[in-house]
């Protein structure tokens, strides 16, 4: 068995009461922060923001685009736009009634030519008496693959006789422009 230490040769163990650690620890001066003068900081920040901002509204002037009001009382909230029409326009041969005019509109029937055409549609307008079209209904004519530009151009000329702006063509089916 090993002999005990003495005195002098006795080291001190991590766990003894007078460790070095220990004194280090109790020595040193804890660090704190002094809350008085951040409350200062704060306060002064607050004063200085309370006294350079203007809590007064400033007068400005917007132009706005506001509807009239004599018009929503006569527009009705409730309507749906009118899906466009598609007149499909198809040459049979070179003559200048050699064409077939079809469309997507079950109450326009089978047209049997562009004279026939402007006549349904002047009928069909609601601003003269008619019950099916509106003046701001949209029709897109369709030149089918092959039709001669003639023909195309006399069903868009019935259109617009019959008073409709809103007429537009539409690219040629299996043309590559």
């Amino acid at each position: 068995m090993a002999a005990p230490l003495s005195r002098k040769n006795k080291r001190k163990s991590p766990f003894h009461k007078g460790h070095s650690r220990h004194k280090q620890r109790r020595g040193r001066a804890r660090i704190g922060l002094n809350l008085t003068a951040m409350i200062d900081v704060v306060f002064l920040l607050l004063l200085y923001f309370m006294l350079a901002t203007s809590f007064a509204d400033r007068e400005e002037n917007f132009q706005l685009d506001l509807p009239d009001p004599r018009a929503s009382a006569a527009a009705d909230p409730f309507r749906l736009e009118d899906p466009p029409i598609n007149i499909m326009v198809q040459s049979r041969g070179p003559a200048e009634s050699d064409f077939i005019i079809t469309t997507d509109e079950p109450a326009l029937g089978n047209v049997a030519g562009s004279s026939d055409l402007y006549q349904r549609l002047t009928a069909g307008r609601f601003d003269r008496g008619g019950y099916l079209f509106p003046e701001t209904q949209v029709f897109i004519i369709k030149p089918l693959h092959g039709t001669r530009w003639e023909h195309a151009l006399e069903v868009f000329n019935a259109v617009v006789r019959a008073g409709f702006d809103s007429v537009y063509f539409a690219p040629p089916d299996g043309g590559t422009g």
